[in-house]
C-alpha cells in the first residue's frame, strides 16, 4: 500500500488518482497515526510555498513522522512541491526542509 501525504496542499487527488489507475492501494495520511504496517512507500505531493507547507507538516507531527518513516526504510517520493521539501533549507521563505 502507498501512503500518500495530506497536508492540505494543490494535487493530492491527481496524484491519488493516477496511483489508483496503477492497480496500487492508497492510503491518506494526514497524521502520524494513520500509518499502518501495510503502507510499505510513501509520496509527498505538493504545490505552494515551501514555508507554508513546512509549517503545517510541523504543527501536524507530519515531518516527524515522515524522517521517522524513512529512517526505518520506507521509500518517500516527493513530487512538485514536495520534492523541494525534502531538501536541507529552501530559499523560498528561508525554511529548514525536512532534509
Amino acid at each position: 500500500m502507498i501512503g500518500i501525504i495530506d497536508y492540505g496542499a494543490g494535487n493530492l487527488h491527481s496524484v491519488l488518482k493516477a496511483i489508483k489507475q496503477l492497480g496500487y492501494e492508497t492510503k491518506l495520511i494526514t497524521k502520524a497515526s494513520d500509518h499502518t504496517d501495510e503502507i510499505t512507500k510513501l509520496i509527498l505531493p505538493g504545490v505552494g510555498n515551501a514555508k507554508v507547507a513546512m509549517d503545517v507538516l510541523d504543527r501536524s507531527g507530519l515531518s516527524d513522522y515522515l524522517k521517522g518513516r524513512v529512517s526505518d526504510g520506507i521509500p518517500l517520493l516527493g513530487i512538485c512541491l514536495g520534492m523541494q521539501l525534502l531538501l536541507e533549507k529552501s530559499e523560498e521563505g528561508n525554511v529548514d526542509c525536512l532534509g
